[in-house]
């Protein structure tokens, strides 16, 4: 597989990955795809099943008993209104 930003082979395997995309601080995926390209940084992401991940995410975070952070409360907002995923 060739990197989209600069043509060289990219090199594909698992590993922990930080889902920044969620907006929640400290959210890790274990184990996911990730091509990364050693020339220029450039990687991408597999994440299967992604509607899932956001479903238990949600409520994993309507289930806890501490109160709910800003960003815990905007990300619940979004997937009430369907706009996660």
């Amino acid at each position: 597989m060739k990197c989209f930003q600069c043509g060289a082979e990219v090199k594909t395997g698992h590993e922990n990955f930080l889902y920044e995309a969620s907006g929640l601080p400290g959210i890790t995926l274990v184990g996911v795809e990730v091509s990364r390209c050693p020339a220029c940084g450039e990687y991408e992401v597999s994440i299967p099943h992604i509607e899932e991940l956001h479903r238990v995410i949600a409520h994993a975070l309507a289930r806890r008993v501490a109160r709910l952070a800003s960003s815990e409360i905007r990300y619940l907002r979004k997937w009430a209104v369907g706009t996660c995923g």
